[in-house]
């Protein structure tokens, strides 16, 4: 997996926004790994309404600690 060898590198840290209603990517990242870390309230308005950002992040100490 990509992620690994990323990790296998000097990389210790992944971070990543989505949408909160963009629903496909949450379920798609959270069984490989990330967790949500925390939310931007009100990150966008469209069509008069807020939206907010989640937070995500996947630590190379979390896949050591999986494995």
């Amino acid at each position: 997996m990509a992620l690994f060898e990323a990790f296998q590198s000097s990389l210790e840290r992944i971070d990543l926004e989505v949408f909160a209603s963009n629903r496909s990517p949450i379920w798609l990242y959270e069984p490989i790994g990330f967790q949500a870390e925390g939310r931007k309230r009100n990150a966008r308005k469209l069509d008069g309404s807020y939206e907010y950002v989640v937070l995500f992040g996947l630590l190379k100490l979390d896949q050591i600690e999986d494995s």
